[in-house]
């Protein structure tokens, strides 16, 4: 096997390891579950509360026996199918949502003089009258909250009656929306009405459910009274309307309070009367068939924050109040405090509905209304009502289990089975239930296997798993170190004679063996969990092995660096300080929110400092010399003048890439730049963005025509040449027709196109894209050979032809009149267009084709940030190449890539995350990517996510795939401009230049005539390019861990881990393909250069 080839798997495998390292620690932090979409169904009860009423306003026989015969009918049905019961449904419900309202703000406290209270104690005194005056009508709950305690996970469980997690995974991946059953959609399929008002995040949850709607927005914190005023302009007249059966009005104060002020001050006090005065005027408002439900989502710490799983955070309050008589009042079927999710199937049977499918709660039988209570005189009848109500709890819950297990398979094999075990002996039970002692004995049974149940789906869905944790942290950090050490510590000649012996073809054996062990013991049950063995044994194993190679090679790990030490370059140390300060800036919320404005401080920094160093280069080799030359081009061939010229236009670039930067919503302050681009290029036509935008691809595909041709790269009649000639002017059509036609009023362009002759446009430019793309991996060199019959060109031995070549192309190019070298020149010789720039060539296509390609799925607004980028990547390639060469005596210095520039490209490939419009939010994904070319006509989202990825994640994949092009650019530009880089070299003594042997200027084919050289230095600038990205994505996984209780985690730092887990695994992907292209050239060009000998051996 080549050493291309062993690098490259030495790379994959080490791709590999980094994905197993932040899979380990994803399994323990964010546990996710899967949503199922079906929902319940039910078979109304027949609605026997008239019947009742008549028996209690006109006792008799006969109006007693039509109450027992409905009774008994829906006693049938039960009996038919448990899961498919509704209970009755003439209620109607009130659900006023007190924001953060923590237990203690509605427990009332009557040892506390009135001169001692706190701003929250003994506020809410409404509630403590009617417990006091109406036992019977009125009940408090401790009410617990599933953590995460943030707003949108909780609205889910008061809905859904789920323990939703971080992040559920559904079908509807562009919107907020919740597509599971819920009580709300459960209520519609009845064809009863729901009105809302207050916190405008059920607005997005549950967009066009509602019959009358007033939200109002809920991020401004700082406000107290806005929504809460707005509801209370509209809760009395809807209170008084008889069309609905669900109310909810979502009060913000409360939490707003918290958030600004802390629950200790006199705020607090305000805020609390205000919703004592709402929560009296709903109870003197509703009539007899309304019960009010009063609610906390959340409590808050004593600092007024939410997030965590703190007692204060978790413990709400729960107060019922109904004017008629609850089920139960006996203390053996009360409880003090109740879970969050038994609120729905308790809303479920006061409404007549049926249960959500995902429901996990359990009914609260004391806080059902009727007009009897549960007791020791409590008839069969009354017994079997409550009877119902449990067991249709009980079906629903464990239908939902079964089809969960069956489909996500989360729960082990012995857990399902004593799961099983407790349902069929509760079913076993209800059979026996004839009087009130043995309901209690039932109920208690009930409440154990719901409970049970909970716990279940909450060891999987809710806790953090420390173990996976913490092994992924302290795994991937000894990934990282144990690569720096191999890749930075071990010589050349050492590492390749690492690579040639066992050591790692043992890792990469065990890595494979690992997964066939994991794989054949999940097959046979013996383990629960097959990817966490996976993971766990993978990098143990391979842990090991590096950990033996560097011990082996530590004498030369440490004599190397010792050498490094006594030669340290400031402009190392400066840039990896500057690194590090990057990675301990991540565990701070305000520089997640604020990254890109740091990013971009910190690229200009370092790039500065480059050409700073440059400008130092420039004056040692300059000293002493003089020249007699004007004053004006002194100043243009001065060395310091070019660098400087590059680096303003590199810093106005980045400057002018700021107009498309993305708002966080904690950006108050932000103005949404696209959305001004955007209005702006439509102030006056409605396509003048479209036409600017196409002016500018214009330009970039022109620019990038004329630069392949100046490098003879357009020579010949291949497929891929006349793919790269033609295949981007079409592509710039299809997508200036596409913008246009998108421009056009909705209805004016169905007058011209049917909707799927639009999408035409964008598979075009797939199609081509992909072709060029296949074709450009097939035949990568863009080479032309001119041949002549009589061609001679001597050839000594094994002497490698490609220089000789070169150097007889450029004694035509210099000797003949013909400026394009012409196949006319007397002399007779083989021309090879393009050969200077082989490797090259190829990467710019490759940019340049992936980049029309983002264009597409970023839009005419966004698209000219892609050529921005594209443009920062050429500046910063000159200046990069620039400082090579003028620090370089010798081509073999070109080879080493110092780490300043890789922090360079890095910092540039996260920069341009931000410059392309994007931020680690959700909300700020591009979803309308996904329908590009689609139309959403999909039946898996693979496509659609894929291109929803590309779009995000633009700046990821062009910096991974042109990596090589760091390494290649001296060699390129030398060439190409070499008035540009040769200035400084006059100042070098002749003997410096002839015992240098400046062969760099022969351009790429100084890489292809020194094969092993190159294929070492792409491996350690690949390697370093992929441990940039992993001491970030380590630095997050750590930020997360250490902040797993931090009110901003889920806010801030998931998704920031998120996103930089995903963009690390695109980086690898990317670079991987970037280095596959380099090894396809190489290949190609020894195919090229063996049937050159060939023809002149004959």
């Amino acid at each position: 096997m080549s050493k291309s080839w062993k690098y490259f798997l030495f790379l994959l495998w080490l791709s590999y390891l980094f994905i197993c390292g932040i899979l380990l620690f994803t399994r323990g932090f964010l546990l996710n579950r899967q949503t199922l979409l079906q929902k319940s169904t039910c078979i109304e009860n027949l609605d026997c509360s008239r019947f009742q009423k008549l028996s209690r306003e006109a006792p008799s026989l006969e109006n007693t026996q039509l109450y027992l015969e409905c009774m008994d009918k829906n006693q049938l049905k039960l009996r038919e199918n448990t899961k498919k019961q509704c209970t009755e449904s003439s209620k109607k419900v009130v659900l006023l949502i007190i924001d953060a309202l923590r237990y203690d703000f509605a427990q009332y406290n009557s040892s506390i003089n009135n001169d001692n209270l706190l701003p929250f104690q003994n506020r809410l005194t409404i509630i403590n009258e009617l417990l006091t005056t109406l036992p019977n009508n009125s009940l408090l709950y401790k009410f617990i909250a599933n953590p995460p305690t943030t707003t949108m996970q909780r609205l889910k469980g008061l809905t859904t009656g789920s323990l939703p997690t971080f992040i559920d995974i559904g079908s509807n991946f562009a919107t907020p929306e919740i597509n599971e059953d819920n009580i709300i959609d459960q209520l519609l399929d009845q064809n009863k009405n729901v009105i809302f008002m207050g916190d405008d995040t059920w607005t997005s949850l549950y967009p066009g459910r509602f019959k009358r709607q007033y939200p109002y927005p809920s991020f401004n914190v700082w406000d107290l009274d806005t929504v809460d005023t707005g509801i209370m302009n509209h809760l009395k007249p809807e209170l008084q309307e008889k069309d609905w059966s669900l109310l909810i009005a979502h009060f913000l104060g409360v939490d707003h309070c918290g958030h600004k002020y802390g629950p200790y001050h006199s705020e607090m006090t305000r805020k609390l009367k205000q919703m004592n005065e709402v929560i009296k005027s709903v109870v003197d408002t509703i009539d007899e068939n309304t019960i009010l439900f009063v609610i906390g989502d959340h409590g808050m710490t004593s600092s007024g924050d939410h997030g965590g799983e703190s007692s204060d955070e978790v413990t709400s309050a729960l107060f019922v109040y109904s004017p008629l008589p609850f089920l139960s009042k006996n203390h053996e079927l009360e409880t003090e405090s109740v879970y969050q999710v038994d609120l729905v199937p308790t809303l479920a049977a006061t409404l007549g509905f049926a249960m959500p499918f995902s429901n996990l709660g359990k009914v609260i039988l004391s806080a059902l209304p009727s007009d009897f209570q549960l007791s020791e005189q409590s008839s069969e009848s009354e017994i079997q009502y409550a009877l119902n109500i449990l067991s249709i709890n009980i079906e629903q819950i464990m239908l939902y289990v079964n089809t969960y297990s069956t489909q996500i398979h989360p729960f082990s094999k012995g857990k399902i089975s004593n799961l099983l075990e407790k349902f069929h002996s509760l079913k076993s039970k209800l059979s026996t239930v004839n009087n009130y002692k043995s309901f209690k004995v039932y109920h208690k049974s009930v409440i154990e296997f719901l409970n049970f149940v909970r716990e279940l789906c909450e060891e999987v869905w809710v806790q953090f798993d420390s173990f996976s944790m913490s092994r992924g942290l302290v795994l991937t950090f000894l990934l990282v170190a144990f690569t720096f050490f191999i890749v930075e510590g071990i010589p050349c000649t050492h590492f390749n004679a690492v690579l040639d012996g066992y050591f790692l073809w043992f890792a990469y054996g065990s890595a494979f063996s690992c997964v066939i062990m994991s794989t054949v013991l999940q097959y046979f049950k013996t383990v629960d969990d097959m990817f966490l063995l996976t993971y766990v044994s993978t990098l143990s194993i391979s842990m090991l092995i590096m950990a033996v190679v560097v011990v082996q090679n530590w004498d030369e790990i440490t004599m190397l660096w010792f050498n490094t030490y006594r030669n340290r370059d400031w402009l190392n140390i400066f840039t990896r300080f500057i690194h590090l300060c990057s990675l301990l800036l991540m565990f701070s919320n305000s520089f997640v929110v604020e990254e890109g404005t740091v990013l971009l401080f910190m690229l200009n920094t370092v790039v500065w400092l480059i050409v700073f160093n440059i400008s130092v280069q420039a004056t040692e080799n300059a000293k002493n010399k003089t020249e007699k030359n004007y004053w004006f081009s002194k100043i243009i061939n001065h060395p310091k003048f070019k660098p400087l010229i590059l680096i303003l236009i590199f810093t106005l670039l980045l400057k002018v890439s700021q107009s498309y930067w993305r708002c966080r919503e904690e950006q108050k302050w932000c103005i949404v730049a696209t959305d001004s681009i955007r209005s702006a290029f439509k102030s006056g036509n409605g396509n003048f963005g479209a036409l600017t935008t196409l002016i500018v691809l214009a330009l970039f595909v022109s620019i990038i025509r004329i630069w392949l041709r100046s490098c003879g790269n357009l020579v010949g009649f291949s497929i891929t040449i006349i793919l790269v000639r033609y295949a981007p002017s079409v592509i710039v059509v299809c997508l200036g027709g596409f913008w246009v036609l998108l421009g056009l009023p909705k209805e004016a362009r169905s007058k011209i196109i049917v909707p799927w002759q639009l999408q035409i446009l964008p598979w075009t430019v797939f199609a081509l894209i992909g072709i060029t793309i296949f074709f450009l991996f097939l035949q990568p060199i863009c080479v032309y050979v001119l041949e002549n019959k009589s061609d001679v060109l001597s050839v000594y031995g094994n002497e490698n032809i490609i220089p000789q070549i070169f150097h007889q192309v450029k004694k035509v190019f210099h000797n003949s009149d013909d400026s394009e070298g012409s196949s006319t020149t007397k002399n007779k010789t083989t021309l090879v267009y393009g050969l200077a720039t082989a490797y090259s060539s190829v990467f710019v296509v490759l940019g340049e084709f992936i980049s029309l390609f983002i264009m597409l799925l970023l839009g005419d607004t966004l698209a000219c940030s892609v050529v921005l980028m594209f443009a920062v990547i050429g500046v910063l390639l000159t200046i990069l190449a620039y400082s090579r060469l003028e620090g370089a005596l010798i081509s073999n210095q070109l080879f080493h890539v110092p780490w300043s520039y890789v922090l360079s490209w890095g910092l540039m490939s996260s920069y341009f995350f931000y410059g392309t419009g994007h931020q680690p939010t959700f909300s700020g994904i591009y979803w309308n990517a996904a329908f590009i070319g689609t139309n959403g006509q999909f039946s898996s989202n693979i496509i659609p996510g894929l291109l929803v990825g590309v779009n995000t994640f633009s700046s990821y994949i062009i910096s991974g795939l042109l990596l090589p092009s760091i390494l290649i650019a001296p060699f390129t530009l030398s060439v190409m401009l070499p008035k540009w880089y040769r200035s400084s070299m006059r100042f070098l003594g002749k003997d410096i230049r002839k015992r240098g042997k400046m062969e760099f200027i022969e351009g790429d084919i100084c890489l292809h005539d020194r094969k092993d050289l190159t294929q070492y230095a792409l491996l350690k600038l690949s390697t370093k390019y992929i441990l940039f990205h992993g001491t970030r994505i380590f630095s997050c996984m750590l930020a997360a861990a250490v902040h797993c209780r931090h009110l901003m985690v889920w806010m801030v730092f998931t998704p920031k881990f998120i996103f930089e887990g995903i963009s690390f695994i695109v980086s690898l992907a990317s670079v991987l393909l970037g280095y596959l292209f380099f090894i396809r050239i190489s290949s190609k060009l020894d195919h090229l250069v063996n049937s050159l000998l060939k023809k002149y051996e004959n």
